[in-house]
């Protein structure tokens, strides 16, 4: 009985624990090269700043951006952005690592 209350104290601690979503990749523009100076982010909530995580990429187009969570979270906000160029956004499902999650800008015409 020790045992099956230890266990249904466990699930009850550990299902309200923060989650953890992570994106890292490349931005790079039409032709293959990388952009740098491109601003990325990552939000649950993008109207609440602190729901909302940002990083501007090297001179190699990479980038790393990562936000803890609460477990409800339905999806978030990916957006990529630079200057001269077409925003980009896509929906991602929380929880998960996204590597090498490459996006090509196109250029504003």
């Amino acid at each position: 009985m020790a045992r099956l209350a230890f266990a249904l104290l466990l699930v009850v601690a550990f299902a309200g624990c923060d989650a953890h979503t992570a994106v890292n990749g490349r931005v790079l523009d039409a032709d293959d090269h990388p952009v740098e100076g491109a601003k990325v982010s990552l939000s649950a909530d993008p109207s609440h700043p602190r729901l909302t995580r940002s990083a501007t990429t090297g001179s190699d187009g990479k980038y790393d951006v990562g936000i803890i969570h609460g477990p409800g979270t339905a999806h978030f906000d990916f957006v990529v952005s630079k200057d001269s160029y077409k925003t980009h956004s896509e929906e991602l499902e929380p929880k998960r690592q996204y590597r090498d999650h490459t996006v090509k800008l196109v250029p504003e015409k």
